[in-house]
């Protein structure tokens, strides 16, 4: 139990420092493929759950299950302050200027410029 408890921190603290220095979308699908996969860091620690003393184990679980739920939060709401930061730079549309007119043909008599 006290491998699978130094191994959750590791993975965490390890989790923490990768998702930070993610700059780019790419970099954070990089990061949940190592984390968040199903051969991902966490799957690897739930194989270890199979070792554990069967006393431990509902406290192991609780301890992995809380591990995936964080990473999982923490994830999403970096991905969504990326994708935040790109719309808002992306758009280059101020829907507070007035409208432009547009040109109308009138058909063989011209245009009516407006």
């Amino acid at each position: 139990m006290e491998q699978l408890n130094a191994a959750i921190e590791t993975v965490r603290d390890e989790f923490s420092r990768q998702l930070e220095s993610a700059a780019t979308r790419d970099d954070l699908e990089t990061v949940r493929l190592v984390f968040l996969s199903r051969k991902g860091k966490i799957a690897q620690l739930f194989e270890q759950l199979k070792s554990v003393p069967v006393a431990d184990k509902p406290s192991a679980g609780r301890a992995l299950n809380e591990l995936r739920t964080e990473v999982q939060q923490r994830f999403d709401t970096r991905l969504a302050g990326l994708q935040g930061q790109g719309t808002s730079r992306k758009q280059g549309m101020d829907v507070t200027l007035p409208g432009r007119t547009a040109e109308i043909c009138l058909g063989w008599e011209g245009w009516l410029h407006g």
